[in-house]
């Protein structure tokens, strides 16, 4: 068995149960993303449909690790002319990712800025549709997400996280490189385990 899969289940435990010592935020956010690159050849418009689930485990006042799952929706239209009509590109998003995070400040200041590392698998359903019919990629890619947020106290157990990451979700095949940037609000609780 490799370390991959060893890590991951211990990590999902740990995230569930709070076998680990230390704080643990678990909260859902709401996401816009804006595509780049290639991406942004076949959908121009920004996506202001997604949503994410985020748990965070501190392994020490100033460092957590944890997974996300999200999902973004880009769509867009456009005239392709008389005989042919409208074309509709629709790419939905779903990257489940296994992330490293590094606060600075105390851990009682108000606003706390981070940084971090996400890194993991990118479902991505990419479809389009014309008079003719519906032409449909699905695929599995890996890919990474640099990170960069405030976690802002609001009450004692609520948090705030405003978040901005950069996805980049590597080409497979036939396909192209999906990047896109996705800004987050995200309300967490936090308890002290």
């Amino acid at each position: 068995m490799s370390i991959s899969r060893r890590f991951f289940p211990i990590l999902i435990m740990s995230l569930l149960t709070g076998s680990v010592l230390g704080q643990q935020m678990i909260g859902m956010s709401y996401n816009m993303g804006f595509p780049l690159g290639d991406m942004k050849q076949e959908v121009k418009n920004g996506s202001y449909i997604g949503f994410g689930i985020e748990g965070r485990q501190f392994m020490q006042n100033d460092i957590s690790f944890g997974v996300s799952f999200n999902w973004n929706k880009f769509q867009s239209q456009k005239s392709t002319g008389v005989v042919s009509g409208n074309e509709e590109r629709k790419i939905d998003t779903f990257p489940l990712l296994l992330n490293l995070h590094y606060y600075l400040f105390e851990e009682q200041t108000q606003v706390r800025p981070y940084f971090g590392l996400n890194g993991g698998t990118y479902f991505i359903n990419n479809r389009l549709a014309t008079s003719a019919g519906i032409k449909q990629q699905k695929s599995w890619y890996f890919g990474f997400a640099p990170e960069i947020g405030l976690l802002i106290r609001m009450v004692t157990d609520l948090n705030m996280m405003f978040m901005v990451r950069y996805n980049y979700a590597v080409k497979s095949g036939a396909s192209y490189n999906y990047e896109y940037w996705t800004i987050h609000i995200t309300f967490v609780s936090v308890s002290i385990l």
